[in-house]
């Protein structure tokens, strides 16, 4: 009653529903990998290494090969059918791996394994589809999230992200949502001392792997200003030292981008800052804007060279 106590944080119910839809969806992406690792699993309990000789056995040619070795076909009539030109040339080291065959046990966990895939695949386009439905209110805080290098939608960090979230507005500085990730230095306190630690971890469980597994990702990319700034801490840290330092720095360049609605662009950003700066309306023009005038400019040039045209086949006609 008289205000001493902070109230909780609580999300409105359009972010709620879309934090739900997205951590079901990641479920699913979950299980269908053990679905997938347990089809890895079988395939090796026969001898049968064909991860060795198709990068993902999941993909056209994966599935047809897998579909003719649950229905017991011949080796030579699996080769000739493989419909991708690139794995056919594999041939020898196919055949080599397929030698040994399936049992019938393995045969049928590996059929119902596959169906189970199916209906998950369904099932994550279908969250997709409906999380993409639900996003259309925050389209542009979609289109700036992904400017990001590193964060798509098909994976769903992005909208994952903006579901955690919820309204950004309520975060002060990007320090808080930084620290409300867990992606915050801890202290140890110990007769009076304090040591620093490790992350606190003290919050979303899921956009804090999300997170980290964007880290990963821009950590592998070259000649962008992430990636530089990771091989630079990487040179004096621990390597998943700097993963998490570098999964901080992008959801702290994630909340920049939000409050002051800019698109990532390589050396354009400004220095630290939370607020948006004002800027002198005839300086002002937004990416969008840049890019209708330019349409523009294009379109009515095309129309003079058009009309152009037109008047000198008409005077040549004359």
């Amino acid at each position: 009653m008289n205000g001493q106590i902070k109230r909780s944080r609580i999300l409105s119910k359009d972010d709620r529903d879309l934090r739900t839809l997205t951590r079901a969806r990641s479920g699913y992406v979950k299980t269908r990998t053990q679905f997938r690792n347990r089809i890895h699993k079988y395939l090796a309990s026969n001898g049968i290494k064909l991860s060795s000789c198709i990068s993902d056995i999941f993909g056209k040619s994966g599935r047809y090969i897998l579909q003719c070795l649950i229905e017991g076909r011949s080796i030579d009539s699996i080769l000739d059918g493989i419909p991708s030109g690139q794995v056919r040339k594999k041939r020898d080291l196919i055949e080599a791996a397929l030698v040994n065959g399936l049992d019938e046990i393995s045969r049928m966990l590996i059929k119902d394994t596959i169906d189970l895939l199916n209906s998950l695949e369904t099932k994550i386009e279908m969250a997709s589809q409906e999380a993409v439905n639900r996003l259309q209110a925050k389209s542009k805080d979609l289109a700036i999230v992904m400017s990001i290098p590193g964060i798509g939608f098909v994976s769903g960090s992005g909208s994952v992200i903006l579901a955690e979230i919820g309204n950004y507005h309520e975060f002060n500085i990007q320090e808080q949502l930084a620290k409300w990730c867990g992606l915050s230095p801890g202290d140890n306190e110990s007769a009076g001392k304090k040591r620093p630690c490790g992350i606190t971890k003290q919050g979303s469980k899921y956009l804090r792997t999300v997170l980290v597994q964007i880290a990963h990702v821009v950590a592998g990319k070259t000649n962008t200003k992430l990636s530089k700034f990771f091989h630079r801490l990487s040179k004096r840290k621990e390597y998943n030292v700097a993963i998490t330092a570098l999964a901080r720095k992008i959801i702290c360049l994630v909340y920049h981008l939000l409050i002051n609605q800019e698109l990532y662009q390589e050396g354009i950003c400004r220095k630290r800052g939370s607020k948006p700066v004002e800027k002198p309306p005839a300086a002002s023009h937004s990416t969008e804007k840049q890019l209708e005038d330019k349409v523009a400019a294009i379109v009515e040039a095309f129309y003079h060279l058009k009309v152009k045209g037109r008047k000198k086949s008409l005077d040549g006609g004359g």
